[in-house]
């Protein structure tokens, strides 16, 4: 059974084929073609060529000589190197930049501190719920904080809130020396100025009388001589 070469084609009969004139004639046809392509310029030999250079094509398709030797096709490297002036395999290349991190213009990389735990009790915080609102007028409803100018200038522009109660020292009233006498608006521990009124102010003093006590609603007097008309004091609480 008859095979065939590699490049051109050519039939190769069997020793025990019998011989056939157009088996020749068609390997014949088939070398009569290449070396006219040859002839012709389709493909052409290399002038001169130089041991070991490179061959190439020119614009015409021609094969001629690179001018480059083999030994000049530089090394390869497999590993990434601070001096090596040779080009990289790919996949290096590749495994490096995979390590890596896009780098972000004003933002530097440290390490990683925020975990998966804080990361997902921060996604848990909804939108704006950690924003503090501070109030830039005074208002009855409202519980933000408020800026400090604004509570000033209502403070400047406001006097301390006092009142002013007149009460009777009764002759009748007197007891071991001392009366109460109710004054609405006293406490325990607010501060009161106590005063006698103008007509009531020569008996008050000859009389020694000061005020000792003070309760809810009440004030206490005492005397050192007993006075012997009915007296009027003022008494002004301050705060209230």
């Amino acid at each position: 059974m008859a095979t065939y070469t590699t490049n051109y084609n050519l039939k190769l009969p069997a020793l025990t084929d019998t011989y056939r004139t157009m088996n020749q004639n068609d390997n014949m046809t088939i070398i009569d073609g290449v070396l006219h392509d040859l002839n012709t310029g389709k493909i052409s030999k290399i002038v001169s060529p130089v041991a070991n250079n490179i061959a190439k094509l020119d614009a015409n398709g021609n094969v001629i000589d690179s001018g480059k030797s083999i030994d000049t096709i530089p090394t390869v490297d497999s590993a990434l190197s601070d001096s090596s002036t040779n080009p990289v395999q790919n996949k290096i290349i590749k495994v490096a930049l995979d390590g890596k991190v896009n780098t972000v213009v004003n933002k530097g990389l440290s390490t990683n501190d925020f975990t998966d735990i804080l990361k997902t009790k921060l996604d848990g915080i909804a939108t704006g719920a950690t924003n503090t609102v501070i109030d830039t007028a005074l208002s009855g409803s409202s519980i933000n904080p408020i800026q400090n100018k604004i509570v000033k200038v209502a403070l400047d522009s406001k006097e301390n809130k006092h009142s002013t109660v007149a009460a009777t020292l009764t002759t009748a009233g007197w007891s071991s020396n001392s009366q109460s006498v109710a004054v609405i608006g006293v406490t325990a521990s607010n501060t009161v100025i106590v005063a006698p009124s103008s007509d009531s102010q020569e008996d008050y003093l000859k009389s020694g009388i000061i005020c000792t006590t003070q309760a809810a609603n009440s004030l206490t007097f005492t005397y050192k001589v007993i006075p012997t008309v009915d007296l009027t004091v003022n008494v002004v609480i301050l705060g209230g």
